[in-house]
């Protein structure tokens, strides 16, 4: 079981993280309406680069979304108690890993297993 003085540890970095998707995900809407409301007529390379920048923010933006989600529902796991423990096996992660991902709901194992059923 984990201390609470651990869960704390990754409740501020899990916090951290979530103000951090935020701003990015803030400076990414106003860069992608700079390139919307951008008025002036553009020759073909500038619209094809504006056509890859919108992508790029946009490919962006849903994974920092995705990464946002799994942070959220970390922090839920805190609140009921689950926190620490993977969803597949039911056994405690290891401390380690959950200092690299704090928001993991799997064990090196179990995201192993999922990964090779995924390629089959």
């Amino acid at each position: 079981m984990l201390e609470p003085e651990f869960i704390e540890r990754m409740r501020k970095e899990l916090l951290r993280m979530r103000a951090e998707i935020l701003q990015q995900l803030k400076s990414d809407d106003e860069s992608y309406r700079e390139i919307i409301d951008d008025e002036n007529p553009k020759d073909p390379v500038d619209a094809a680069s504006d056509d890859i920048d919108r992508s790029n923010l946009d490919a962006l933006s849903f994974a920092e979304l995705q990464r946002l989600k799994m942070i959220e529902a970390a922090l839920s796991r805190m609140e009921n108690g689950l926190y620490g423990i993977c969803a597949d096996t039911g056994k405690p992660i290891p401390r380690a890993r959950l200092e690299a991902i704090p928001y993991t709901i799997l064990s090196v194992e179990a995201q192993t297993a999922r990964e090779k059923a995924k390629k089959r």
